[in-house]
């Protein structure tokens, strides 16, 4: 058996190994990143939950109490809740902009939410592939390691039968 063909089986080898090193580092480094986007995500799904809550909660609380207070008070009447003497009553597109920049900053941390979604989705999509490509790649040189095992005592075999000291 030429030594030529071992010698080139063993770079192969470990050629197919420095790959697969460098692979499962990059698979090592897109987890960490799958990783920092989904705190990322959990983060912003804290803030978009909390800033809903605040603005549903003020939403309901500022139209019950300006219909309720509306239909009660006219201008020059004393204000019910702080005694002010009331110049305007407000009607329903000022009673919107009270609420209007809750529900604009529910608006962005859902678009935010959204983007960090798909950006999470898009890392777990190419880790699970990376991931796939490195165990097909390990499978290989796993079977490339087996074959030049045979190979070696095939090798070494023929050189004890031809009275020729070979070691692995």
């Amino acid at each position: 058996m030429p030594t030529a063909n071992i010698s080139s089986k063993k770079a192969c080898a470990r050629r197919n190994k420095k790959k697969l090193d460098s692979d499962q580092a990059s698979l090592k480094n897109l987890r960490q990143q799958l990783e920092t986007i989904d705190k990322q995500v959990k983060e912003k799904q804290q803030a978009h939950d909390k800033a809903l809550q605040d603005f549903e909660a003020r939403k309901l609380l500022v139209h019950d109490f300006a219909v309720e207070l509306r239909g009660m008070v006219k201008p020059g009447q004393q204000c019910p809740v702080c005694g002010h003497i009331i110049d305007k009553v407000l009607d329903n597109n000022e009673m919107q902009s009270l609420v209007a920049p809750y529900e604009q900053a529910v608006k962005k941390l859902e678009g935010e939410l959204d983007a960090l979604t798909s950006k999470y989705n898009k890392a777990d999509a190419q880790a699970r592939s990376e991931a796939s490509r490195i165990e097909d790649q390990h499978n290989e040189l796993a079977h490339a390691w087996s074959d030049l095992a045979v190979k070696l005592d095939q090798a070494i075999a023929l050189g004890k039968q031809a009275g020729v000291n070979v070691e692995a």
